[in-house]
């Protein structure tokens, strides 16, 4: 789906994906160790499930990296991405269901929040490069809409 497109609920596809995201975000959540900490995070009109490894420190400010999806690779994006980041102590948030992925990249929630489906926070400057060159061999989305505020 691009930007400004809407799933419709009378797409057939639309169950079966929320199916799918549902799956996903739950296989995200099992077998969390102690070290992680998973916060619900409210910004009308988007939810967010923020996992925070507590092990690591956040800098007060510094680099994020956004990965865009399309609506129908969202489910396959948490396969992808999230075991990565979690074997990795990345700490990132996501959209808590599927009709927040849906806000997001209609431009409903908010334009300059378009294709970022996972936001990633690196502890430290000296690992983005690294990082982004992984999740970037990791995961392509051909039917993302395109960051409209990001560096490439």
């Amino acid at each position: 789906m691009k930007a400004g497109e809407r799933l419709r609920i009378a797409d057939p596809a639309v169950p079966e994906v929320c199916e799918s995201y549902r799956s996903a975000v739950s296989a995200s959540c099992i077998g969390l160790n102690e070290r992680w900490r998973l916060v619900q995070s409210r910004h009308p009109p988007v939810s967010w499930t923020i996992f925070q490894h507590t092990g690591r420190q956040a800098p007060d400010q510094g680099w994020k990296i956004h990965i865009a999806s399309s609506v129908r690779d969202a489910p396959r994006l948490f396969a992808d991405v999230v075991p990565f980041l979690l074997e990795n102590s990345c700490s990132f948030k996501m959209p808590a269901a599927l009709d927040d992925v849906i806000a997001i990249n209609s431009g409903s929630a908010d334009r300059t929040l378009i294709g970022k489906i996972i936001t990633v926070y690196p502890a430290n400057d000296s690992e983005v490069r690294s990082l982004a060159a992984s999740l970037d061999r990791l995961w392509q989305s051909p039917q993302a809409p395109e960051i409209l505020t990001d560096l490439r």
